[in-house]
């Protein structure tokens, strides 16, 4: 065998190992209280409306859903809110406007699904970009919209995805929550 397969065996067998080796792991789909969801918010604060919940969803990731539906695996994608920020060359970028070039993709379709994009201003941090696009998902049509923030070179996505249908019902929520939105300083 090749040093490159072997390489590639042994980096795949300590993947599998990593991920599987955390020592507490939280419970997926499963309603977390006010002081669980600050304490898995490592590296960022944002406000979670009073109607809506939080528990880790696909990918274990922290989500943020309105209080619509007792069965929590039903809101996957249909109506969520999650922060990206990893610390990978990926997500860092030198300002805002290589973030802007970093994390969009399909500027040059001429279709329904190339992205709008707008900025505003956030209290704390600046321009930030607003990218809405349009996806389509087991045959139903949704929105998702970014919030993309770079802070000290660190890039910070809040991701909104709904059915079409119910996106605007919770967008002045989603909005509070952008403008709630606080890195947490890293000693």
């Amino acid at each position: 065998m090749s040093i490159k397969k072997n390489l590639l065996i042994i980096g795949m067998a300590f993947l599998v190992l990593a991920c599987g080796a955390t020592k507490e792991k939280t419970e997926s789909y499963v309603i977390l209280d006010a002081d669980q969801t600050a304490a898995l918010m490592t590296n960022y604060m944002l406000e979670v409306p009073k109607n809506w919940y939080s528990y880790f969803g696909f990918h274990d990731m922290l989500s943020h859903s309105p209080n619509k539906s007792s069965i929590l695996k039903e809101n996957y994608y249909k109506s969520e809110v999650k922060v990206y920020s990893y610390d990978t060359d990926s997500f860092h970028s030198n300002d805002i406007e290589t973030a802007l070039k970093a994390h969009v993709v399909g500027l040059d379709l001429d279709n329904m699904l190339k992205p709008v994009i707008d900025f505003e201003e956030h209290a704390i941090y600046g321009k930030y970009y607003l990218i809405k696009r349009r996806f389509i998902l087991n045959g139903d049509l949704f929105l998702n919209l970014r919030a993309l923030f770079n802070y000290k070179n660190q890039d910070y996505i809040i991701s909104y995805n709904a059915l079409e249908k119910d996106f605007e019902t919770y967008l002045p929520e989603v909005i509070q929550m952008i403008a709630t939105f606080k890195i947490k300083e890293m000693p």
